[in-house]
């Protein structure tokens, strides 16, 4: 054993060690080494003894050899079982997080190293006054032209909680997010919007990583600011790319109406070695609007891949999904099936790159209005009438982000190419996207972050034409005091219609106090 409690007395040809009697110090290869063991034994806490056998020069005495044979196998297991140890832990340490940088169509892993018998939550309040312009309700007039609010002050409170616990195998985040909303001019638009978020990650064996998670709730603005930056909720741990729980949650919404949602789904990812995984899971979801003529849906969805980490910086790998929409309130279903080859880099210690690649095939079930035969006509008194129609669509979808870590910023870019379920008007649509983000703190007592975002959608069964929409927004925040912040955001949407030349414009603008107090800890025993 190494580093024995008692410090036995040392022998052999040193002066004061029981042989020497007090002689004085040898020269030569032995001079140092009786120097070197001088320091030790006069070095406060230091334990140089190996096992019951000395370590020393040899003496002519007849446990000498023993000694050294025991010295050598020692030393050969102490250094053995160091590698051994090394070789076992690195597969888990591969575990924990995969390898390489992320890709656009898995976040990694969590990191399930240590326990915590604290549920370690994350309180957060914001008291805003805010105005906001163009704000359109779900009716029209008598001229037919949809009603809109104009501007309108209004008063905000924003309560957030984050949390999570981490056990030796085991990691539970969670995340809430809620708004509390009064418009002075048009109390029709007053109300809540609230979104929960829960994902769990539990280590099953030293390759196998099992995840479940769930997301719900409820809004009336929902697009871009005013609450709709909720929608992203930020639990668990996919720093990048997409939680797939969340890809199914109803985005660009045209009227500012109340939408409900839940989804859930899990996956299971197994590490085959340290540069192969491999990942399949599935989701459910569905989208319920208060106004009636708005489109509702269920669905649900199932996805795989395979990544290869190909050296230390780079990852290719290949996924596949099926996706499943089938709507309320209206006929028609949509099935889709996607794949795509995925690559990313890190290109130097602060840039990371990440391309996807591939096609999709999708099948379309919809109601078609159709000229019925003049003696079919001249039997039911109308010319038209409505039927099934089944079509077969292929196209391709592509995506492309970029992020760049600087000490105290971060800055992201992304382009997008995909299906979409819709937004109750627009149903199954491709759609493209771009966007950007960049956030800053560290100046002092200030914070800063800024983001846009551009979008188009073309539906795939219904003569819409397209949809483009634009958002912008900002915020900032100066710390006060260690839990009390000054904050203020701002945003801008529009959005467009083709074939129709109106364009709309709404703004948002807030100012107010933000208290951030210490985390809480909870115990779960």
């Amino acid at each position: 054993m190494i580093g024995s409690a008692q410090r036995r007395p040392a022998t052999g040809p040193c002066p004061g060690d029981g042989r020497g009697g007090g002689a004085p110090h040898p020269a030569g290869r032995l001079a140092g080494w009786c120097r070197a063991r001088a320091e030790l034994d006069t070095a406060p806490g230091r334990r140089h003894t190996l096992g019951y056998c000395r370590r020393g020069p040899p003496v002519d005495n007849g446990s000498s050899r023993r000694c050294g044979f025991r010295r050598v196998r020692e030393e050969i297991l102490r250094h053995g079982l160091f590698w051994v140890a090394l070789v076992a832990v690195a597969p888990l340490a591969a575990q924990d997080s995969y390898g390489g940088p992320s890709v656009l169509s898995r976040g990694p892993v969590g990191n399930l190293s240590g326990s915590s018998d604290l549920l370690v939550l994350q309180p957060s309040l914001q008291l805003l006054g805010s105005y906001e312009s163009g704000l359109f309700l779900p009716s029209v007039d008598s001229l037919g032209r949809q009603v809109g609010s104009g501007g309108s002050f209004g008063a905000t409170a924003a309560v957030g909680v984050n949390g999570y616990h981490r056990w030796k195998r085991t990691i539970l985040g969670l995340n809430y997010s809620g708004n509390f909303r009064h418009y002075t001019r048009n109390p029709y638009l007053d109300g809540i919007d609230q979104m929960v978020g829960l994902n769990l990650q539990h280590q099953t064996s030293a390759r196998t990583t099992v995840g479940v998670s769930g997301a719900g709730g409820t809004y009336s603005r929902g697009y871009g600011f005013g609450g709709g930056e909720g929608l992203a909720l930020n639990y668990g741990d996919y720093s990048q790319g997409v939680d797939p729980t969340l890809a199914s949650v109803p985005r660009f919404d045209i009227l500012d109406t109340r939408t409900y949602y839940a989804a859930g789904g899990a996956d299971l990812i197994h590490q085959k070695s340290a540069r192969l995984s491999f990942r399949a899971g599935g989701t459910a979801f569905a989208v319920r609007r208060r106004a009636k003529g708005l489109v509702e849906m269920n669905g649900y969805s199932a996805r795989g891949d395979v990544m290869y980490r190909v050296s230390r910086r780079s990852t290719l790998g290949i996924d596949y999904s099926f996706n499943a929409y089938r709507f309320v309130r209206g006929f028609g279903s949509s099935d889709i099936h996607m794949a795509a080859l995925n690559y990313s880099v890190q290109i130097d210690r602060n840039w990371t790159l990440a391309l996807r690649g591939g096609g999709y095939r999708l099948e379309n079930l919809r109601a078609v209005r159709v000229t019925l035969d003049p003696a079919v006509a001249a039997i039911l008194g109308q010319t038209g009438g409505v039927e099934a129609f089944y079509g077969i669509n292929y196209g391709a979808i592509y995506g492309a982000g970029l992020s760049r870590n600087f000490r105290r910023a971060g800055l992201t870019f992304r382009f997008d190419r995909g299906i979409m379920p819709g937004n109750g008007i627009f149903l199954t649509s491709r759609q493209d996207s771009v966007s950007g983000g960049f956030g800053y703190r560290g100046w002092r007592r200030w914070s800063l972050s800024v983001n846009a975002d551009y979008s188009r959608m073309v539906t795939t069964f219904q003569d819409f034409g397209a949809y483009q929409s634009y958002t912008a927004g900002a915020s900032t925040a100066y710390r006060m005091s260690r839990y009390l912040h000054l904050v203020a955001h701002s945003g801008w949407r529009s959005y467009q219609l083709q074939g129709n030349s109106e364009r709309r414009d709404s703004y948002f603008a807030s100012i107010g106090l933000g208290f951030t107090p210490r985390d809480l800890p909870l115990s779960l025993r």
